[in-house]
């Protein structure tokens, strides 16, 4: 399997990126957060709260890898051979 080019792996980065913020929006605002919206308590946390917790926090392990995506994919065309 032959490697991608540095801009084509940059540009893959950008459009996780951009999913990702979407995807996050499309579940944090009010719309996409009444779809968990239950009765019921997990360790006496309302439900709804627990749920939004862990997206939030699937997020942010999601962007950090994004980041980790650009960031490399940027030092890999800047210095590039």
């Amino acid at each position: 399997m032959a490697a991608l080019p540095p801009s084509r792996l940059l540009l893959k980065a950008k459009e996780r990126s951009l999913v990702l913020l979407l995807c996050g929006a499309a579940l944090l605002l009010p719309p996409g957060a009444q779809l968990f919206h239950v009765e019921g308590k997990i360790g006496g946390i309302p439900v709804v709260l627990v749920v939004l917790f862990l997206i939030w926090a699937a997020l942010i392990v999601a962007a950090r890898q994004s980041a980790k995506a650009l960031s490399s994919s940027n030092r890999d065309e800047d210095f590039g051979p």
